[in-house]
């Protein structure tokens, strides 16, 4: 695997797929505005359920400042549609049930299943147990991590984050002082 990306840097363009468009474009589809790409593990993973609602919930404040929110998960496009049916979900969820967005932004495996763990991600799965999001299928590598990426106009990286447990995403706050 070749080194992290790091700011500074050229954010690797690509075509993506979600649960409505199987061609898509990164830089065609976001065209002089600023970018969130948000890799998380696959859509049946409650802490990610928690993180999209939360996406949700504020995608109008990352909508003011001009900036497009994408979620990249391990899901296949069938386990998208069956959990937004009519098209919600304001934002890109990319499915990348190959993972190579994944290898693409060179995103991390934990390297058994304590590594995905800590007490933040205990406190994220409690919050979604509190909000009614049960697990549901499982897809990809179990053991994948997060990674955030802010990309601004140009598609310079401006932030990145290389989570170090199933639940390490920057918080939406701090997403928002970024852009």
């Amino acid at each position: 695997m070749s080194e992290k990306l790091s700011i500074g840097m050229k954010a690797p363009d690509f075509n993506f797929m979600t649960a409505w468009n199987l061609e898509n474009n990164f830089y065609d589809s976001t065209s002089g505005k600023r970018r969130i790409l948000v890799f998380l593990r696959y859509y049946g993973c409650t802490v990610c359920q928690l993180q999209i609602l939360k996406f949700i919930k504020n995608y109008e404040r990352f909508k003011e400042k001009d900036t497009q929110l994408f979620v990249v998960l391990q899901s296949e496009p069938e386990t998208i549609r069956e959990q937004d049916s009519k098209g919600d979900i304001p934002f890109a969820i990319i499915c990348d049930p190959s993972q190579e967005l994944y290898k693409l932004y060179n995103t991390s495996a934990a390297k058994n299943m304590l590594g995905l763990g800590s007490f933040n991600l205990f406190k994220k799965v409690e919050e979604a147990k509190k909000l009614g999001l049960t697990h549901g299928k499982y897809e990809g590598n179990e053991l994948q991590l997060p990674a955030t990426f802010v990309i601004d106009e140009e598609g310079i990286i401006k932030f990145v984050h290389y989570g170090q447990d199933a639940g390490d995403v920057p918080d939406i706050d701090e997403l928002l002082k970024l852009i």
